[in-house]
């Protein structure tokens, strides 16, 4: 790895990786597609790695497979220890209500296995995941699966590799393709977080690096300097384009669109060009702590927004400033520190560190319990919308039976009001259906969990996809006499192109003859408001509930209420007859769901606000 030291264009590329990851966490304009700095990360890697065990084959010297675990050993955890130390004590002194998920994570991330971890429980782009101080664990342990790995699979093709290249490339492109292919795969079934976080779904990447060093070791190039400059000009036009224009709210990541940035690496890479603006002392600097950069930006990020720091360009500033000098610290005193190279004390501290984050929640686990506890008696939506009433399809298509025969059973001689919807919806139907109960009133449903049936919407899921065809070619205009009202009720903000979906749910309507009400965007918290309330039970002074609103959440309810007509949005945006507390319940289960209380004071509110007037009509 000594000659590392001498690929600028790394070192470049480096920061360049590192700065747009940091941007795009820290939701600063234009940086939109900053995440795909992992993605520029995973092709470097792959270089490297290829590079380290291919060359001394080809050299026709021995590879030490212990020697290649030490390197990577010394190169990546005692950084990372340094930080879950830190924040363990950081959790366990400050982040009492949330130690025992804290353990949690540091024991996956310690073990190098949180993609498997987060593949399992939660999508990166989940609201409450962003309160995870390790979610950006995930690429460190997708990169440590692929270290274990990729020499394995390289040394029993060394008599390939030294006597046949040709085929051996062939045979490496082959594997390349096949975990490409699994990705697209993945992304086609509906299974966006397996496509994320799996190693084998995001390997391709790593060896499209590896595929560099194959090209340009026995490859010369034979065109002109001007070319190799215009190539690299476009490439890194390429790169900087996507950072700032592929976006994860309306492109699955990684898929197709992830060829232009990892082509766009392996082309400016290839050409080796070495431009003063890669010496350059600033770009220098940042590439060399990229590592501990991306460690540490992170979590003063969530810790910012878990203790409700207003956001603005000034908490921007010194979120940078304090990531820029703690990763400083962290590389100069902790990654580059020979004191902190031994393998053997560098694995027992991970062996002490993952037996203490999994003991000691055992050992304190009525502390944990009450820690963990709810403030107030609430009732998870899960269990009125699947558990109670069983019309909410959940998020897999998996979780949950939909019965078409109970669940959108129309009574002849009662006005029938249809809910339609993704689990917001689902959160109101218990309410509704006995608060409308109790007005001689039927409540048919059909709700997906993150995916609602609207007229003209394409699904992955062959469940949602077809239930959905036929309650609008079937089902609503069979029974469109007996449906009084529609109501649809959406989580807006995280559908792409929402204003063209309920312009067309309208015009569908509309044509049917059946009246259709939107209830409107509630506010989104960026912490479960559970929490919410415990932090300001705890430190009054500090926190105030406002700043911990998702402003995106309100400008989307000011741009419903300007594009649909007023009769037909009921907004219920910060609504004052929503009690957001009681004697003993609070109004919203997690981040934007509203808890049995919550749902009962919506739907009292939406019958006061005209809906049976509307059913009677």
């Amino acid at each position: 790895m000594s000659d590392i030291k001498f690929r600028n264009d790394i070192v470049f590329l480096r920061a360049i990786a590192v700065i747009s990851v940091l941007l795009y966490h820290l939701k600063v304009p234009f940086f939109n597609g900053g995440l795909l700095g992992v993605d520029i990360f995973f092709v470097i890697s792959g270089y490297l790695m290829t590079k380290i065990v291919l060359s001394k084959l080809g050299e026709g010297q021995r590879f030490s497979l212990k020697e290649f675990y030490i390197r990577r050993i010394q190169r990546i955890i005692p950084a990372l220890l340094f930080l879950i130390f830190i924040l363990t004590i950081v959790s366990y002194w400050f982040l009492t209500e949330d130690t025992y998920q804290f353990d949690r994570y540091a024991l996956v991330s310690e073990l190098f296995i949180s993609n498997i971890f987060y593949l399992r429980n939660s999508s990166y782009f989940d609201n409450l995941s962003q309160n995870n101080v390790l979610l950006h664990t995930w690429s460190l342990s997708a990169e440590w699966q692929f270290y274990l790995i990729y020499p394995l699979l390289l040394l029993p093709l060394r008599h390939i590799f030294l006597n046949s290249y040709r085929l051996f490339k062939v045979i490496f492109l082959t594997i390349i393709l096949g975990s490409f292919g699994a990705m697209i795969y993945y992304n086609l079934k509906g299974d966006s977080a397996m496509s994320f976080y799996g190693i084998h779904t995001r390997a391709w990447e790593m060896m499209v690096g590896g595929y560099v060093f194959l090209s340009e070791r026995n490859t010369r190039k034979t065109y002109s300097k001007s070319l190799n400059l215009g190539i690299t000009l476009i490439a890194l036009i390429l790169v900087v384009s996507s950072i700032c224009y592929i976006d994860d709210k309306t492109h699955i990541w990684p898929s197709w669109y992830t060829l232009i940035p990892v082509l766009s690496t392996v082309a400016i890479m290839y050409q080796r060009q070495d431009w003063k603006l890669y010496q350059n002392k600033g770009v220098q600097f940042f590439g060399n702590i990229s590592y501990s950069l991306y460690l540490w930006h992170w979590p003063f990020f969530v810790l910012f927004q878990y203790f409700g720091v207003h956001y603005n360009y000034l908490a921007i500033i010194l979120l940078i400033l304090l990531s820029v000098i703690a990763a400083t610290l962290s590389y100069k005193y902790v990654e580059n520190n020979k004191k902190w190279q031994n393998p053997y004390v560098i694995v027992a501290i991970v062996i002490c560190f993952a037996a203490f984050h999994w003991l000691y929640p055992k050992w304190d686990s009525h502390r944990a319990v009450q820690r963990s506890a709810p403030v107030y008696s609430n009732i998870d939506w899960n269990e009125q919308t699947r558990g109670t009433i069983g019309c909410n399809l959940g998020v897999a298509s998996q979780e949950g039976v939909y019965d078409t025969s109970k669940c959108l059973a129309a009574v002849a001689d009662k006005p029938n009001v249809l809910l339609i919807g993704d689990s917001h919806a689902g959160s109101l139907a218990l309410s509704l259906q006995e608060q409308l109960e109790q007005k001689g009133i039927n409540l048919l449903q059909m709700t997906f969990t993150g995916n609602a049936p609207l007229p003209g919407r394409s699904y992955h899921s062959a469940v949602f996809s077809s239930l959905s065809s036929f309650l609008y070619n079937e089902y609503i205009p069979r029974h469109k006499k007996d449906i009084s009202l529609v109501l649809v009720e959406i989580y807006y903000m995280n559908y792409p192109g929402v204003h063209g979906m309920l312009e067309q749910t309208r015009a569908y309507f509309k044509n049917i003859g059946v009246p259709v009400l939107f209830i409107g965007q509630t506010e989104s918290y960026k912490l479960a408001y559970e929490k919410i309330v415990k932090l300001k039970m705890k430190y009054p002074a500090l926190i105030h509930e406002l700043e911990y609103i998702n402003k995106e959440s309100g400008k989307m309810n000011k741009l419903l209420k300007a594009n649909l007509p007023e009769e037909q949005y009921i907004d219920l945006y910060l609504q004052e007859k929503i009690k957001k507390q009681g004697k003993e319940s609070i109004y919203m289960f997690d981040d934007n769901h509203f808890t049995k209380y919550g749902a009962d004071q919506a739907v009292n509110y939406l019958i006061s606000a005209g809906l049976l007037y509307t059913v009677q009509q």
